[in-house]
């Protein structure tokens, strides 16, 4: 998910604000850290992703 350079979450947050997805897929090794990982989980589960 760091292909644009961002952390997880930022992406996700950016995804959200382009409507560019509607799921996420989680890889716990390539995520960073288990902090990234949850806030990363939260913001998909509030806009409604699978």
């Amino acid at each position: 998910m760091r292909t644009n350079g961002l952390a997880p979450p930022q992406s996700i947050r950016t995804a959200i604000e382009e409507k560019a997805c509607n799921g996420l897929v989680l890889k716990i090794n390539q995520i960073g850290s288990i902090t990234e990982l949850i806030k990363a989980t939260q913001l998909a589960r509030q806009d409604g992703w699978e």
